[in-house]
């Protein structure tokens, strides 16, 4: 991976503010009210939780004042669904595929959004550009201890907050 990456303009302009005042028009699917103690996402079990389109600004909105209990997040959404933002980062740092076979992702959370254990069904590179994010990986032998679901056998039942200095042969004790 080349360091070209420090200089893009995603890591001086990208922040709520620039998203608010640039795209917060845009309509784009949210997950809302999600319990912000939820370690395994994919149970969600709260008769609060939607997931609706609404306006980036109002995400942000709600990211920024709403209630430290419940999180407000966009997922997954395309870089070109934002116009322009794709000439703020150049995938050219740090993939080697070729550039027809590319795809880029937006998301935008605030403090405690998480995401369960899963595997991504692509490889890609994760890129943070503002705030921190703590991933945990497990090695591709400890697939059968990751108790994916049935349906969605990317996706795991194991709750990774219970589970930090285990090894996966011993997730029994966090699902």
């Amino acid at each position: 991976m080349r360091r070209g990456f420090l200089e893009w303009p995603a890591l001086q302009r990208w922040d709520f503010k620039f998203f608010k005042e640039k795209y917060g028009a845009i309509k784009t699917q949210a997950n809302l009210n999600c319990p912000a103690d939820m370690h395994v996402p994919y149970d969600i079990d709260s008769a609060n939780y939607v997931s609706q389109e609404i306006t980036v600004r109002e995400v942000i909105e709600m990211i920024e004042n709403g209630d430290p209990n419940v999180t407000h997040y966009i997922s997954q959404q395309p870089v070109e669904k934002f116009p322009g933002l794709a000439d703020d980062i150049n995938l050219d740092d740090v993939c080697c595929c070729p550039t027809d076979e590319r795809q880029a992702y937006v998301w935008i959370g605030g403090k405690n959004t998480r995401s369960g254990y899963h595997f991504d069904l692509v490889d890609n590179a994760l890129l943070q550009v503002m705030g921190q994010k703590h991933v945990r990986l497990v090695a591709p032998s400890d697939a059968a201890n990751m108790y994916p679901y049935a349906d969605f056998i990317h996706k795991s039942k194991v709750n990774a907050h219970y589970c930090i200095g285990e090894t996966a042969s011993s997730f029994t004790n966090s699902i």
